[in-house]
């Protein structure tokens, strides 16, 4: 690509040119002989074509899920999430053994990897978050997360400023093949932060079918008195 150099740099196109702006700097470069018409028709761009559409797939999946999360843990992520989890969708898509390449889906068979997934990337859930927890879900949907003896000032990572810190349980159900998800979560209010153990409970219900992508996952916020601290946030799923 060649730079462009001139006092004032220009975007858009110009004859067969075609200026753009880059994390780079200016750049110009000409036309392809590529057009969509060609890349959508000609036999020899079928896998591409293939690949396009599960990764227009995958980038579907990863904001569905971001998006129904968000409703309830606004701090589930950063500026890099989306990509990175849209890469992981991508790699559970290509597990798809039953259907032909073009058309794989994300099935819940492979979605086991959400779990190590990193919402806010460099800060797993693990280091703000190590209470005991069991949890069950009923064949109705309703899911229960039991936190016996919780003890906010040992079980959680507090910052240096924090005075308080509020759980937050999530469960979904995503179709994504449909592009549907249900979801639902619970709170368990602002917690100070005090040396004595208490017993928790969380439930979400949500409805449920068969070939249905069910996960849940906990979110934790900090607080300095009434202000929500970004430090310490931190979101996984756990099962």
């Amino acid at each position: 690509m060649a730079k462009q150099t001139g006092p004032v740099p220009i975007e858009g196109v110009i004859g067969d040119l075609i200026y753009y702006k880059t994390i780079y700097g200016n750049l110009v470069r000409r036309k392809g002989s590529l057009n969509k018409d060609r890349v959508m028709s000609d036999p020899a761009f079928k896998g591409s074509r293939a690949a396009g559409s599960e990764f227009g797939r995958s980038g579907i999946a990863s904001g569905l899920l971001r998006n129904a999360i968000k409703k309830f843990c606004p701090y589930a992520g950063n500026g890099q999430t989306h990509f990175r989890l849209s890469k992981l969708f991508g790699t559970i898509i290509r597990l798809d053994t039953e259907h032909p390449q073009g058309e794989r889906q994300v099935l819940a068979e492979h979605c086991g990897a959400l779990k190590s997934f990193e919402w806010i990337q460099d800060h797993p859930l693990n280091r703000s978050f190590w209470a005991q927890c069991g949890g069950s879900m009923s064949p109705e949907g309703k899911l229960t997360l039991s936190m016996s003896g919780l003890n906010p000032k040992r079980d959680l990572g507090w910052p240096l400023n924090a005075t308080h810190a509020e759980l937050t349980l999530i469960c979904f159900a995503a179709d994504f093949p449909n592009k549907t998800i249900e979801v639902d979560g619970a709170k368990s209010g602002k917690l100070p932060k005090v040396n004595s153990s208490a017993d928790l409970v969380l439930e979400c219900q949500i409805p449920i079918q068969q070939t249905d992508v069910v996960m849940a996952g906990i979110g934790v916020q900090f607080f300095e008195g009434e202000h929500a601290l970004a430090e310490g946030a931190a979101f996984g799923l756990v099962g």
